[in-house]
């Protein structure tokens, strides 16, 4: 095998199991993956809404 064949399988092994670890590390770490990423934004204004309805819990104090 010549250097370059090498040099390419070497890179393109590093590519695969880097897309691979990235892919495991959102499902492990709950990062929305594919086609879901934009879901994750619709969580953040629903608690906004929540706490802005709700005044962030201040008015159960006395509980």
């Amino acid at each position: 095998m010549k250097v370059i064949e090498i040099v390419t399988i070497v890179v393109s092994t590093l590519i695969v199991i880097g897309v691979l670890a990235s892919y495991f590390y959102r499902r492990i770490k709950h990062i929305p993956t594919g086609d879901c990423s934009c879901c994750h934004n619709k969580g953040k204004q629903l608690v906004k809404m929540y706490k802005k309805k709700y005044h962030n819990g201040k008015h159960n104090k006395n509980i």
